[in-house]
């Protein structure tokens, strides 16, 4: 007993707390400016609009993703950055019963995407989407979220064929296609960063 009161009374010394109540203030300091970099990212939203003879390979998008990692910025860029590595966001996208495909990105890095996708996917037409498709006021009595993440390690590839029998999206976009009502919706965003 005599152990516990001990510790409690070394607990309770400011040369204890004192220096855990500096770390957490510059903690919860340098989190805020991060968020104040975050907020001040202007951004846009640009609409895929894809052919439905589109014939390319899974290579052609694994090839695009590749040339995406060009966005990574080195240690100097960083620090004059605030610390804040850009990040991009593909979504598909089912409202009123339209599968509709985007890319959410810094303006900044706006026309390195349209040409890394362009470069790939010559036919696809991009456009800036006048509005959110999240931002419509719709009333759902039901929504449900998730999260999937990877289960090994981020260094690892997450491509584990060498070669895909279908197309990894077909199953994805057949499930949008089949939504019952058109007031349902789905949506899908896969956030990447390098």
């Amino acid at each position: 007993m005599s152990f516990i009161t001990s510790v409690i009374a070394l607990l309770l010394q400011w040369y204890v707390w004192g220096p855990l109540v500096i770390v957490l203030l510059y903690l919860t300091w340098r989190n805020y400016r991060s968020i104040d970099v975050i907020k001040n990212v202007e951004s846009v939203l640009l609409t895929l609009e894809i052919p439905k003879t589109n014939d390319k390979s899974e290579l052609a998008a694994e090839q695009m993703f590749a040339s995406l990692h060009g966005i990574l910025r080195d240690a100097r860029e960083l620090k004059a950055n605030n610390g804040y590595q850009e990040h991009l966001s593909f979504e598909i996208a089912s409202v009123g019963g339209r599968i509709q495909f985007y890319v959410w990105t810094p303006k900044s890095l706006q026309s390195f995407v349209e040409g890394q996708i362009y470069a790939q996917y010559p036919q696809v037409q991009i456009h800036k989407s006048e509005e959110d498709y999240v931002a419509h006021e719709r009333h759902h009595s039901v929504v449900y979220t998730s999260e999937i993440t990877l289960t090994d390690k981020e260094f690892l590839p997450i491509k584990t064929f060498q070669s895909f029998e279908v197309d990894p999206l077909a199953g994805i976009t057949g499930t949008l296609a089949k939504l019952e009502d058109t007031d349902e919706e789905i949506w899908i965003q896969m956030l990447v960063r390098p």
